[in-house]
């Protein structure tokens, strides 16, 4: 029974009005060597143009047939 891995959004701030930072991610329970999945996510969050405040980043479309 293979196990469940996972991927998790990198928290990023950043200063009201700059430009947003690159968004990263980590894996956790990868098993046999795997170092990533086949299909990488794709991060999404609101734009730089929004007001302050804290917004969650989203880990899209990651997908591993193995």
């Amino acid at each position: 029974m293979p196990g469940a891995a996972g991927i998790t959004a990198d928290n990023k701030q950043m200063v009201y009005g700059e430009l947003c930072r690159k968004l990263t991610f980590g894996y956790q329970g990868l098993v046999n060597g795997d170092l990533a999945v086949a299909a990488l996510p794709e991060l999404a969050t609101v734009p730089a143009t929004s007001h302050a405040g804290s917004y969650p980043i989203a880990a899209i479309a990651a997908a591993d047939p193995d």
